[in-house]
């Protein structure tokens, strides 16, 4: 399951970088519009890495101090 997570942030990343570059559509009139997407895309994706991060760390330490 962890892979999966992170999986899906690194291709939310990725998608965001092809938005942010613009090889997506070459002529497209919302353009600019679209690479805000992708740059907001790359940001979430990675608030969202780290947040799964500290997530984990926390759950590992949670029962760490059960044990």
């Amino acid at each position: 399951m962890v892979v999966f997570n992170y999986a899906v942030r690194i291709l939310t990343i990725l998608v965001g970088i092809f938005f942010l570059t613009g090889k997506l559509f070459y002529d497209h009139p919302y353009k600019t519009e679209l690479q805000v997407i992708g740059g907001l895309l790359v940001i979430w994706g990675i608030y969202r890495i780290f947040s799964y991060r500290k997530a984990l760390k926390e759950l590992k330490d949670e029962e760490d101090s059960n044990n």
